[in-house]
């Protein structure tokens, strides 16, 4: 287990999860590891309120099927407003399987002047059952009013060792 993944069990473990996260680091495999390293917080954090196993949780996000879990990726140049009311919409609605909630926005650097406005109203007010996730290559990317309200996880080439 990677250095990043250690200090998430650590607070999973303490039920001290931040309510939001913000990964940052460039490359393609710091892209991967970032990837599946919201996959793992988001199964640990699953599995606990689960009789499923925690492979077959992380499946079920992993292919976008799980009722809890929020997934933005987009191909566009930018992301905007209109994903991030259907992403309002949907966290401030109670989880469906469990006890909390997980949105994941890859690509962060993507979110344009009115869907960062917007994400920040959930930031400010995040409801007690969700996490967010934003990803980004670099800090600068996004606004500082988003990045104050997160806890920074920076990913190096260094950290992507596999498990």
């Amino acid at each position: 287990m990677n250095e990043i993944k250690k200090r998430i069990d650590v607070m999973l473990d303490r039920n001290k999860l931040h309510h939001a996260f913000f990964f940052v680091g460039a490359g393609v495999p710091t892209h991967q590891e970032k990837l599946r390293t919201a996959f793992f917080m988001a199964t640990k954090v699953f599995s606990k309120s689960s009789s499923e196993s925690e492979d077959t949780i992380e499946q079920r996000i992993q292919k976008k099927y799980h009722p809890d879990f929020f997934h933005i990726d987009t191909s566009d140049q930018e992301i905007k407003i209109d994903q991030i009311q259907e992403l309002i919409k949907w966290i401030y609605r109670g989880p469906v399987e469990g006890t909390q909630k997980f949105a994941f926005i890859e690509h962060a650097q993507r979110l344009n002047i009115n869907a960062s406005n917007a994400l920040l109203k959930i930031l400010e007010e995040p409801p007690s059952h969700a996490t967010l996730i934003l990803c980004s290559p670099s800090k600068d990317q996004i606004l500082q009013t988003l990045r104050s309200r997160m806890f920074i996880l920076q990913f190096s080439e260094a950290s992507d060792a596999q498990d």
